[in-house]
């Protein structure tokens, strides 16, 4: 049995740190996670620094 061995392909997509657009309402809440966990991780990374000292 044959099986063809082509990978489909991406398609090229630049990678931003710009976030999309979420639309509203339904991602709202997500939009807001991901903004509190930036300030989490931004946080965290600041106490690590902090303790290395």
């Amino acid at each position: 049995m044959d099986v063809p061995l082509t990978i489909p392909t991406p398609t090229s997509v630049a990678h931003t740190n710009a976030e999309p657009p979420a639309p509203f309402p339904v991602h709202c809440a997500f939009s807001e996670l991901r903004t509190s966990l930036r300030a989490t991780k931004a946080s965290l990374a600041s106490d690590v620094d902090n303790s290395r000292v």
